[in-house]
């Protein structure tokens, strides 16, 4: 494969992540917050103006509260506004449709790592609005996921 196709891959792999994130960005300016994202948000005003530190979700011991340190983090640079609680969502997404892509790729070819990445990017309504939710840490656990897969791949490889 020349640089010339190469270059071409890497624009279309870009254009489909693109792609897959704004039709979230779209389905997500329809849907409402939850309770479950309300309560994340208040997490992460609380973490941002009130000096709160908490290890995990209030009344969820085993989702952590790294989002919403990220969500505060937003807060106090941006000002409050609860569109940002979804925010951080959009770049795991990023992230996983490009894994989805590299696993693919590495596994088969670089065709079947294209037509990965259209199937993820895009997807039924359901798992559009998983991805777009900032409850149950569905994001983190697929990219954390595909990563440990690329790297058992690697690891097989050696």
């Amino acid at each position: 494969m020349n640089n010339h196709q190469k270059i071409w891959i890497w624009t279309l792999v870009l254009a489909l992540v693109v792609l897959g994130v704004m039709l979230r960005v779209r389905v997500s300016a329809d849907l409402p917050l939850d309770a479950d994202e309300s309560i994340a948000g208040l997490m992460a005003r609380n973490i941002a103006y009130e000096g709160e530190a908490p290890l995990f979700l209030y009344g969820e011991s085993y989702v952590g509260s790294a989002m919403q340190f990220v969500v505060a983090g937003m807060f106090r640079l941006f000002g409050f506004h609860p569109q940002f609680i979804r925010w951080p969502e959009y770049l795991w997404t990023a992230l996983f449709l490009l894994l989805g892509f590299l696993i693919a790729r590495r596994t088969d070819s670089t065709e079947s790592g294209l037509w990965t990445l259209l199937l993820l990017a895009l997807p039924p309504i359901f798992l559009s609005i998983i991805n777009l939710k900032s409850w149950g840490d569905y994001n983190e656990t697929f990219c954390l996921g595909g990563l440990l897969w690329l790297l058992s791949l690697k690891l097989c490889d050696e």
